[in-house]
């Protein structure tokens, strides 16, 4: 039975261009993507179609090369900071203006969506008519509802404002201080995360008929949401609060429909915690079995070796530091023992590749915790039968985290414990470092306010990086620590867990 829910119409009453700012084949993995595109054309009253940063769909639709400029409504999906160059890109190409208060009634609505959005809309909020904070399983035939029921642009973004979870960015007027707001204003005064009241209703997967993804012959689909963990670096546990997963029938009835596929990829933040993992893995007739990673204190022998005979061959897990007193502050909730008792586990049952995530950068780290790691790695290697990759990341201060107010870390600081890692690692180990560049760039982007729209499109036709320069104090407040007794960009949006909890948890640290 083919997954072919998506039948797509020739004409209907409302027509929206989906755009998701990167490759179609980085599109079509990410599944919050894939169900906006599903629900939407199982509505008789709407054509929703593909488009994506390809110089083939920037302009045209994957689904029947269609022009942009025959939609209503462009809906941009958005997880990563990053993608906000591509997001420019598109505008620029399709000659839209930037700015939502300079397109006229023959522009389409642009609606924005995603992570990204939920977390901090505000570097591009100015961009769009109106944006979702938080999940679109059921917030996205609402908007079409209002859309149909109205007369024009500015009737929608009205009625919008008073639907859970949507936002619109020129019913309100905004004062900075810097990194601070110093005055907000509009209706209604704050935004409430929207959150889908039962996820068991809609199962997000793969959709059939569609290009491959980057995990190529896998059938993805989504077990859990969110993290019933509190990890100080990660936005996870209030990006998608409460942490839910799906009921195991669901979610076995559609995968075992799929069963043509060679592989499927089970979804989640925290996916070795649910509850039904081994009969989810029992009982899943596609014979290749992948997860997202597993959790340290989570690595069952039982299931690993299921796993196996289904033809797993690489486990990740996220150490994140090397020591006890870093995983305390860190709130990681392991210890050394757990660690070399996860590695005895794979080795014995003889799993090939290992892969373990770490961060280096936290403000309360020092060099010897970084010396540390690199000890861990080493120890590992010496008892890991199997092939080692450390993927090693720049804390990022991400909103609505416990580590929101903490700084970036300073490049030289980043050049020191790097340069610990590449000397002191076994050669053995493969280790990837993220660039700094890339670690400034998320930060910013993720932290920033409504001034810096400018920036951002001046940015398409002059390096980013020419114009931080430029601008060093400026964006230097950015990347310091803020203040958390002040208003921060992002302080408008309601729900996930609060302000006072995220500040209590961060001072005690």
């Amino acid at each position: 039975m083919k997954n072919s829910s998506v039948k797509i119409k020739k004409e209907a009453l409302v027509k929206v261009a989906l755009f998701y700012p990167n490759k179609l084949e980085t599109a079509v993995s990410n599944l919050g993507y894939l169900t906006i595109y599903d629900i939407l054309n199982r509505r008789e009253d709407t054509l929703c179609e593909l488009f994506a940063i390809d110089e083939k769909y920037i302009s045209k639709s994957y689904n029947s090369r269609r022009s942009i400029s025959d939609f209503d409504i462009i809906a941009v999906s958005m997880p990563f900071e990053m993608d906000i160059f591509n997001l420019v890109k598109f505008f620029k190409v399709n000659k839209i203006p930037f700015y939502g208060k300079e397109r006229n009634k023959f522009h389409p609505f642009i609606i924005g969506g995603g992570a990204y959005f939920t977390l901090n809309p505000e570097a591009v909020a100015e961009f769009f008519d109106a944006i979702l904070i938080g999940e679109g399983e059921e917030a996205v035939n609402e908007f079409i509802d209002v859309y149909l029921d109205s007369e024009n642009k500015e009737i929608v973004k009205e009625r919008l404002s008073n639907v859970t979870g949507y936002y619109v960015p020129n019913r309100y007027s905004i004062r900075y201080d810097g990194a601070y707001v110093s005055s907000f204003r509009g209706n209604p005064p704050s935004v409430t995360k929207r959150i889908t009241e039962d996820i068991n209703k809609y199962v997000p997967a793969s959709l059939s008929n569609l290009p491959n993804s980057h995990f190529k012959d896998t059938f993805l689909i989504e077990v859990s949401r969110g993290c019933p963990y509190s990890c100080a670096f990660c936005s996870t546990p209030s990006l998608y609060h409460p942490y839910r997963y799906r009921n195991l029938d669901r979610v076995l009835t559609k995968v075992n429909e799929m069963d043509y596929y060679k592989k499927v990829g089970y979804i989640g933040s925290a996916i070795s915690d649910y509850p039904s993992l081994g009969k989810l893995v029992d009982e899943t007739k596609i014979e290749t079995i992948t997860l997202s990673s597993f959790r340290i204190n989570r690595i069952d022998e039982n299931i690993i070796m299921s796993l196996k005979e289904r033809g797993l061959r690489t486990v990740t897990i996220a150490s994140e530091s090397g020591n006890e007193k870093m995983w305390k502050k860190i709130g990681k909730g392991i210890n050394r023992d757990m660690v070399f008792k996860a590695v005895d586990t794979l080795n014995r049952c003889s799993i090939e590749r290992l892969k373990i995530y770490f961060i280096i950068g936290f403000h309360f780290e020092t060099d010897d915790d970084v010396y540390d790691i690199a000890n861990l790695l080493n120890e590992i290697s010496k008892v890991y039968k199997g092939h080692i990759t450390a993927s090693v990341n720049i804390f990022i201060p991400k909103p609505q985290s416990i580590l929101q107010w903490a700084p970036l870390a300073e490049k030289k600081t980043i050049k020191v414990r790097t340069g610990i890692l590449r000397k002191y690692v076994r050669s053995e180990i493969n280790v990837d470092l993220l660039s700094y560049k890339t670690a400034v760039l998320e930060t910013l982007f993720s932290r920033g306010t409504r001034e810096f729209s400018d920036y951002i499109i001046k940015s398409e036709s002059n390096n980013i990086f020419n114009i931080i320069n430029k601008n060093k104090d400026y964006f230097n407040e950015f990347t310091g620590k803020l203040d958390t007794e002040r208003v921060l960009p992002w302080d408008f949006i309601k729900g996930g867990i609060e302000k006072e909890e995220l500040k209590r948890k961060y001072l005690s640290i």
